[in-house]
């Protein structure tokens, strides 16, 4: 046990007051209970400190906690330390798009690695696989996602960035409005005009 000072070091029994010789303080057994010694109140054994031991030396006192600079906004550190700007949020997906580019290329290059599993959506999605299991796994993670925001639109009404007569309103968000409903009509007729002028072209090539 030291001495709060940090320098006097009590080595006696039990019953037996011990000075610091640095500070005069006395201690009285326990945890820091170093009290002011006071000598008219105390007439038992009183044993001096003694010096440091062979190779023995104090802890040193923990370094002041440095103040940590603030992080600049628009950079992926910043986002990652909780910042939920706009700037940052553009930043984390600018980093994110990167990242997903770049394993996508190795991916080109050397296949998908063989630790990755099939048949999850997170194969899909993050390496690019195209294969049956995964498509399946895509396509039922796909539904969930409509049914749920069908679900929250039926409850809550469109979301403030989604607009009626649209496509996205329609399928995404499952609303059966009349505007909605012309718009994925006409969308469904283009796409059939279309794929009926793509035949006739090969027919007649």
């Amino acid at each position: 046990m030291n001495c709060h000072c940090g320098r006097g070091l009590p080595t006696a029994e039990a019953h037996t007051l011990l000075l610091c010789k640095y500070c005069g303080a006395a201690w009285t057994g326990g945890y820091k209970n170093w009290k002011p010694y006071k000598a008219d109140t105390y007439n038992g054994p009183v044993l001096k400190l003694f010096e440091y031991p062979s190779g023995w030396r104090p802890k040193k006192a923990r370094p002041a906690k440095r103040q940590r600079k603030p992080r600049e906004h628009g950079t992926r550190a910043c986002y990652a330390a909780g910042c939920r700007e706009p700037e940052c949020k553009a930043a984390n997906a600018r980093n994110s798009l990167e990242y997903k580019r770049k394993r996508l290329e190795r991916v080109k290059e050397h296949g998908i690695p063989g630790h990755v599993d099939h048949g999850s959506y997170s194969t899909y999605t993050n390496w690019g696989c195209k294969c049956t299991p995964c498509r399946k796994a895509s396509n039922k993670m796909g539904r969930k996602a409509r049914a749920r925001r069908a679900e929250n639109t039926r409850l809550h009404g469109l979301p403030e960035h989604v607009q009626h007569g649209t496509v996205t309103a329609y399928e995404a968000h499952g609303c059966r409005c009349a505007p909605c409903i012309k718009a994925s009509l006409e969308r469904r007729l283009d796409y059939v005009n279309k794929r009926i002028e793509r035949e006739r072209q090969s027919s007649a090539s």
